[in-house]
């Protein structure tokens, strides 16, 4: 009986994985991630969309609109900066949107309610962190 010796010339393969006619060739790792193949279509929605984000500050502008002309602009800007903090999501720096908060409030003192609403959407309420929440039951009194 003679053993046969491996080809020295065919190359060594990788470990394969086989699924559903695709190939994977190597070492695969999926982490967290969804698989999609053949006619499977994954669709995945995260957040909101940017009229629905914009639609949250509402309530808070027109608040605003109603404060004295002189501070009118700069409480505008501060919105404008909260909304571009908080639009990076998991990712905002807590102590930035705490102060802007805070100073917000200090232009426009009637506009508590109106931030206190707003934070309290499910959206925004899981966005801060200790800080922000720290300010924010400081002005509802809690």
């Amino acid at each position: 009986m003679s053993q046969e010796k491996p080809d020295e010339k065919t190359p060594k393969q990788s470990p394969q994985v086989q699924e559903g006619g695709i190939h994977f060739y190597g070492e695969t790792k999926i982490d967290r991630s969804q698989f999609a193949a053949h006619d499977m279509v994954i669709t995945q929605q995260t957040g909101i969309s940017a009229e629905e984000f914009n639609q949250l500050f509402v309530p808070l502008l027109e608040t605003i609109r109603q404060a004295p002309p002189e501070v009118q602009e700069p409480a505008t800007q501060q919105v404008e900066e909260l909304k571009e903090e908080l639009g990076k999501g998991e990712k905002a720096d807590d102590n930035r949107v705490a102060k802007l908060v805070d100073n917000l409030v200090g232009l426009v003192p009637g506009a508590v309610s109106a931030v206190a609403t707003l934070f309290g959407t499910p959206l925004l309420k899981n966005l801060v962190g200790p800080v922000t929440q720290f300010v924010l039951g400081k002005l509802v009194g809690g």
